[in-house]
């Protein structure tokens, strides 16, 4: 299997009349900063080094510290490191963020870099993935070393993650430090498969069940709702109180229902309460919004337990209540929702951070 990967590869590189290898590319990308990217980022006498990071991916995110540091600690003079996005956005399923609260678009990439202080560039292939097809890449993380004359000399894992959550980098640190004339070496890789658009009809087929769920709705009293928010029985649960008639609650039902597919295999649970006496206008557009988590409707009244336990004044719609094990509170919200701070809640609590 190696040998057919190193001819499959090698044949991907022309030979120029000097001896240089030239690779047969030709793209423009955009990267974070703003700036576009084409094939003369290797005509740089320089090596370069490409690591494929997803920013979903729950494996690369463990390697973002090591590729800053390598970048602040590298020789420019040297080397070039770009670091690559090549996941089709459309083509992901919810289940594939459930180890982040970023998505894999352009913003997602921008505000993990911002995070981390990431300085050098950061390239979103996702489209076509252009670079990711030329040189093989259909997992993250990975990485693509390059000699000076874009020889290959490496393509593979970045490092190991050990039982306890750390990384060793030693084996491809060992690699950068010789020089070009390096045997070819290429590594298994073990992470996340990078999505295309090839997969956009199983994420079609997956988006359709979801459609499909059964929803329900139930009267709740007091009594039960407090039931609820003392036994959950998942590692976290949103309460979410809401009424047909404002437009702001539906909006909120829409983002808290797409958390809640993303989430819920992590061990999310979602309670929605619609303050009405109607319970087919509420079951219309709990339907319209893919709400098959535990649906009531009740009153104001039956919804004391909630508002009590977050100990909020004002009963009003539409309020978020998330908590986690023991009943911790680590997310409320009454009016307008930020999905992006709820998202980074539920991400800390599942990583216990």
């Amino acid at each position: 299997m190696r040998i057919i990967l190193l001819i499959c590869l090698t044949t991907l590189i022309s030979e120029k009349g000097n001896g240089e290898q030239l690779l047969d590319l030709n793209f423009n990308l955009i990267g974070v900063s703003g700036k576009f990217y084409n094939e003369s980022i290797f005509e740089e006498d320089k090596r370069k080094i490409l690591f494929f990071i997803s920013p979903h991916c729950r494996y690369s995110l463990k390697f973002i510290e090591f590729t800053g540091k390598l970048h602040k600690e590298g020789n420019s003079d040297n080397q070039e490191i770009y670091l690559i996005s090549p996941n089709y956005p459309q083509a992901l399923i919810p289940d594939d963020l459930s180890y982040t609260d970023l998505d894999v678009t352009i913003d997602g990439m921008k505000e993990l870099a911002v995070r981390n202080n990431l300085q050098m560039p950061y390239i979103y292939d996702g489209e076509n993935q252009i670079l990711a097809n030329y040189f093989s890449v259909n997992i993250t993380p990975a990485v693509v070393y390059l000699g000076k004359n874009n020889n290959l000399i490496y393509k593979g894992k970045i490092g190991e993650i050990t039982p306890t959550g750390e990384i060793d980098t030693s084996y491809f640190e060992k690699i950068i430090d010789g020089d070009d004339k390096q045997q070819l070496i290429v590594t298994k890789l073990r992470g996340t498969e990078v999505k295309t658009k090839k997969n956009l009809s199983t994420t079609s087929e997956v988006l359709r069940r979801y459609a499909n769920e059964t929803i329900r709705i139930t009267e709740a009293n007091e009594d039960r709702i407090a039931f609820y928010l003392k036994f959950h029985n998942k590692k976290i649960t949103i309460f979410f109180v809401w009424q047909t008639s404002d437009s702001e609650c539906k909006e909120n039902l829409l983002k808290i229902t797409e958390i809640y597919k993303i989430y819920r295999k992590r061990g999310l649970s979602l309670v929605t309460i619609c303050i009405s006496e109607n319970a087919s206008e509420a079951i219309d557009i709990l339907k319209q919004t893919q709400s098959s988590g535990h649906n009531f409707y009740s009153n104001f009244y039956e919804t004391n337990p909630i508002f009590e336990m977050a100990s909020m004044k004002s009963k009003i719609t539409p309020t978020t209540l998330a908590l986690g094990k023991q009943e911790k509170i680590f997310f409320k919200s009454q009016k307008r929702l930020n999905i992006e701070k709820l998202k980074s809640s539920i991400i800390q609590v599942l990583e216990n951070k």
